[in-house]
């Protein structure tokens, strides 16, 4: 009886203990639109967020936990929705220069299931993309070179965010970002961004921040994130963007200046549409 009942409470402490490890050893779920809307290159419904920003990059470039986000986007039925975002440059505060411009970000997300905070390191930025038949068309300066160099570009080269070297940076606790319905406001740090040859940050090393605000905007809706604010920190000149982003499906950027710490100049391809996280 007494080998009995210590067998029994065996069992008891190592389901507890199994228990509490599932609890913290895996990552959220992101939830993906169904096929025809985007999906998880098969598609999958649901899968779970790799836990380190190592692991979202290393299970290769085809298989890669990468998701871009994209001011215009295609439905079910192949017609498109979106709006160019606005990119301005400001001198004592007053617009000096203005571009609308089809932006593009595309990044890898996980979960630090130590801290529960879900994150996405922006590794890839186009600017200036092709716009569906149809849309208002990219302002010139989207487009333009000067000198070589673009004439807005979107730097990603320093050495800031290891072990995300160089990418723009934002994570929340999973308990905003948790869907259907989650949202959460924060700034996207690491970054720069130079119309016509200036700096919209004086921050050293390029690390400038904008807000942004991530919405999953409820069940079977894409999820987006939107700009509405100024890069800090700002010196005489300084910058605006105003726009907002969807997640997209099957799309890869191809971007010569990328972070270092990405695949190269062709991104991973956006592995699904996300619907939300939780």
């Amino acid at each position: 009886m007494k080998e009995k009942r210590d067998n029994s409470l065996l069992i008891v402490g190592l389901a507890a203990i199994g228990l509490t490890a599932s609890a913290t050893s895996y990552a959220a779920d992101v939830f993906y639109l169904p096929d025809g809307m985007g999906g998880n290159l098969g598609p999958a419904a649901s899968e779970s967020l790799p836990t380190s920003y190592s692991d979202a990059v290393s299970t290769s470039r085809e298989n890669s936990y990468y998701y871009v986000f994209d001011s215009h986007y295609q439905d079910t039925d192949g017609n498109w929705h979106g709006e160019l975002v606005t990119l301005d440059g400001r001198l004592f505060g007053g617009v000096v220069t203005e571009a609308d411009c089809r932006l593009q970000l595309g990044g890898h997300v996980w979960e630090d299931p130590a801290t529960g905070d879900v994150s996405i390191a922006v590794t890839h930025a186009v600017v200036g993309e092709d716009v569906p038949d149809g849309f208002p068309g990219n302002d010139d300066l989207c487009t333009s070179v000067s000198g070589g160099n673009p004439d807005i570009d979107l730097f990603f080269n320093n050495s800031v965010g290891s072990p995300y070297t160089g990418a723009w940076h934002v994570s929340a606790p999973i308990a905003a970002v948790g869907g259907p319905n989650g949202t959460f406001t924060d700034d996207i740090t690491n970054v720069q961004v130079t119309p016509i040859g200036m700096n919209c940050s004086n921050a050293s090393g390029n690390s400038g921040a904008i807000e942004t605000t991530y919405d999953d905007n409820g069940a079977g809706s894409r999820a987006s994130f939107s700009f509405n604010n100024i890069i800090t920190p700002n010196g005489i000149f300084s910058c605006a963007v105003a726009g907002e982003l969807y997640s997209v499906w099957e799309v890869a950027l191809d971007e010569d200046d990328y972070t270092p710490s990405s695949f190269g100049t062709v991104s991973p391809v956006s592995r699904g549409v996300v619907d939300y996280i939780n």
